[in-house]
């Protein structure tokens, strides 16, 4: 079994357990898998792991990690069963949940929006969405645990309110939508 999580890594409150398993499974038991909260030995319940809809091998846990809690992700033998008969073994991960303290935070507040804007954040290279938000005029936006660097900032006017940008219709006259 695959982790994205290793044993011990800080995990942003956010992060997803992701399983990728040798083979796809026949069987996932959920009743054998816990989390437990080591700080006051409290146990999770209600972990689902979410099968993805392309790839019948890997397995999504989202969970919203609290600020420096220490965690055991615990699956015992069984939990998952392959298509063909083999069972896992015990599947042991400590993880923390990040400090806040040790990232930084933007905050901006929409102004002059026409209507909706897809607020993203974009590396120093512009290359990468690190994170996009949704705002509507005079709301507060803010992209918390933030890495130090450089960072971009772009601004795209929503005006269908859809949550994408959209390049226009040349022959009915509409513009693409605006890009700042």
């Amino acid at each position: 079994i695959k982790s994205s999580i290793r044993n011990e890594q800080i995990v942003l409150p956010k992060t997803l357990l992701e399983l990728l398993f040798p083979a796809p499974l026949k069987k996932l038991n959920d009743s054998l898998i816990t989390i437990k909260n080591i700080k006051d030995s409290s146990i999770i319940t209600g972990i689902k792991f979410i099968k993805d809809s392309l790839n019948p091998r890997l397995y999504r846990l989202k969970y919203l990690w609290s600020p420096d809690i220490n965690y055991n992700v615990v699956a015992l033998p069984d939990a998952f069963t392959s298509l063909y008969d083999i069972s896992n073994d015990t599947l042991d991960l400590k993880v923390k949940g990040a400090n806040p303290d040790n990232f930084g935070v933007i905050s901006l507040t929409l102004l002059n929006a026409k209507k909706s804007t897809i607020v993203e954040l974009l590396d120093d290279k512009k290359a990468k969405i690190i994170e996009q938000k949704i705002a509507h005029v005079g709301e507060k936006v803010s992209f918390t645990f933030i890495n130090a660097g450089k960072y971009t900032l772009r601004f795209i006017e929503d005006l269908n309110e859809n949550g994408k940008w959209d390049t226009g219709l040349y022959l009915k006259g509409i513009q693409p939508e605006k890009v700042y």
